[in-house]
């Protein structure tokens, strides 16, 4: 089999996503190329650990690609397949208000949702951990993930995470984390003009249409810069004032999963609205599929538990332990359990060493894409 090089993948992913795009917001585009580059900065003085992260969130069209390539037994037909989140990372978790107004924790970015094996997300999330470089060590960050999984199959089923009676570790972690309205307000009140002569369509009606009341003066329109992984597509932001404070909602173009596209099937649906009405999954009343955007409401409390700023190796440890019971939780929207558990080996020692040969060959394309 020949290894295409990631600049070809790239380049073929981007030329792709372009035919499918209203418009691509290039300086987004350009941040994410320094991004993947390691040229950005550093977080914590480790420039080689924040690159490959980073690259990491960026590039899961290109995991796409070498997880087949370099782990092909774990994408054979022997493998369970599920409705999962694809591009899945430490960073992809999060918090939101339920309809009962009640404090949810969970995954909260499903745009890369495909049909896969049940094996990518374990393996990613458990890589994107080794990449983060944790407390954790290694082979227990394999072993927390997969005894959240296997726990929330065997004995528990699906059962989010509402954290109100039941959840209070995760509660304090989500309090002790949560943004401060006010800075928060300031970073996120005025966004980016947009581009000139932006091919918006009824983008800004959809917004308009989300607010509590369709008759809101719209007191900002523009562009917002977010995460790695979707950068360059068109993410549209609107703030009004309702009652004396600000409200906001974000539209981002949809496109069909990089997981179908690296696997040629470049025009399959996207997947993303069948995981939001998984009923295995607290639904946020404010996120929602429209056509060829996502809707979702953007709010001071809502927003991740950032790992990063988590030191106490026990808090992450739990953490990591909560993320594979949420996984569980989502692969159950279409999957049985006791396929999963029959597939799924309780030793954690081949997650472990799938994910050190995903993080050494993220590590090889992040450092030949930044010699480029």
């Amino acid at each position: 089999m020949t290894i295409r090089s990631v600049h070809e993948i790239t380049d073929d992913y981007e030329a792709w996503m372009r035919e499918r795009l209203p418009f691509v917001i290039e300086k987004h585009l350009n941040y994410k190329h320094d991004e993947m580059a390691g040229r950005d900065g550093k977080k914590d003085g480790n420039r080689d650990t924040d690159a490959a992260f980073g690259f990491l969130r960026a590039t899961f069209y290109l995991w796409a690609y070498r997880f087949r390539e370099l782990l092909p037994e774990l994408v054979d037909d022997a493998v369970p397949r599920v409705l999962g989140v694809g591009d899945i990372h430490l960073e992809n978790f999060g918090t939101w208000r339920d309809a009962e107004g009640r404090l949810v924790w969970g995954v909260n970015d499903v745009d890369e949702a495909a049909v896969l094996p049940c094996t990518n997300d374990l393996v990613r999330l458990v890589t994107s951990a080794l990449l983060a470089d944790l407390e954790v060590r290694d082979g227990d960050a394999a072993s927390e993930v997969l005894s959240g999984y296997r726990k929330q199959l065997a004995t528990i089923g699906p059962q989010p995470f509402v954290l109100a009676e039941q959840e209070e570790h995760l509660w304090k972690l989500a309090r002790d984390h949560s943004a401060h309205p006010q800075r928060w307000w300031q970073e996120h009140r005025k966004p980016d003009p947009l581009p000139s002569h932006s091919p918006l369509g009824n983008v800004e009606e959809l917004l308009r249409g989300d607010f509590p009341d369709a008759d809101l003066d719209i007191l900002a329109l523009g562009t917002r810069r977010a995460g790695l992984g979707s950068l360059g597509r068109p993410r549209v932001v609107a703030v009004a004032r309702w009652y004396g404070s600000l409200v906001c909602r974000e539209a981002k173009a949809v496109l069909p999963p990089a997981w179908d596209w690296a696997g040629g099937a470049d025009d399959a649906k996207p997947h993303a609205e069948e995981l939001l009405a998984s009923p295995t999954c607290v639904p946020d009343p404010y996120t929602k599929m429209v056509g060829d955007w996502s809707i979702r409401r953007l709010a001071p409390d809502s927003g991740e538990i950032d790992i990063d700023k988590i030191h106490h190796v026990n808090d992450q440890r739990a953490l990591l332990r909560s993320m594979g019971s949420e996984l569980a939780n989502i692969h159950l929207t279409q999957a049985d359990p006791a396929a999963l558990l029959g597939y799924i080996r309780p030793d954690p020692q081949w997650l472990a060493d799938a994910a050190q040969t995903m993080a050494a060959a993220v590590r090889e394309d992040q450092a030949g894409y930044a010699a480029r």
